[in-house]
């Protein structure tokens, strides 16, 4: 009699415990008391991809929301005139890619502006191509005036000093 009786009370006493465990896993876990209160939250983080202002919000307080559901509109007059100064330097490059190609028809004299005009770009290349490369040799200078005086006396022997460019 007295066996079946601790079985029951086992039992008893692990479905209690495994009630209570699930209990706080899924409820209690989350609730933090205070003088007359509770609080339940599942905090998320919204991060935009873009960036302006929120023209209207399509959720309320606390409800909860679904992946891939509209959570606020963001205003597009900025982007619209973004757009619209695009669109106005696009027409303008079209306008002189048309202005170009009807001086290269008209032949002659358009001839000669677009040879000067292919001179004066080769021009500006080179220049911009020889701006680059100085830079380029100033900075592997600098890397190397660094890394001379970051150099342990005892390794650098008569390695020690710094290279200029004029």
């Amino acid at each position: 009699m007295r066996k079946p009786v601790l079985i029951v009370l086992a039992v008893i006493l692990l479905a209690a415990g495994a009630g209570g465990g699930w209990h706080w896993w899924n409820v209690s876990r989350f609730l933090q008391s205070t003088d007359d209160a509770y609080v339940q939250s599942d905090v998320s983080l919204i991060s935009p991809k873009i960036e302006g202002y929120i023209k209207e919000v399509r959720v309320r307080d606390n409800e909860a929301v679904t992946a891939g559901q509209v959570l606020f509109v963001v205003d597009d007059r900025d982007f619209a005139a973004k757009l619209a100064q695009a669109d106005a330097a696009i027409a303008t490059q079209e306008a002189s890619v048309a202005t170009y190609a009807t001086r290269l028809s008209a032949g002659g004299v358009a001839d000669e502006w677009v040879t000067q005009m292919l001179r004066q770009g080769d021009a500006q290349v080179f220049k911009k191509y020889s701006q680059m490369k100085l830079r380029m040799k100033r900075e592997a200078l600098e890397e190397l005036n660094r890394r001379a005086n970051e150099m342990p006396a005892e390794k650098a022997g008569d390695q020690i000093g710094t290279v200029s460019v004029q």
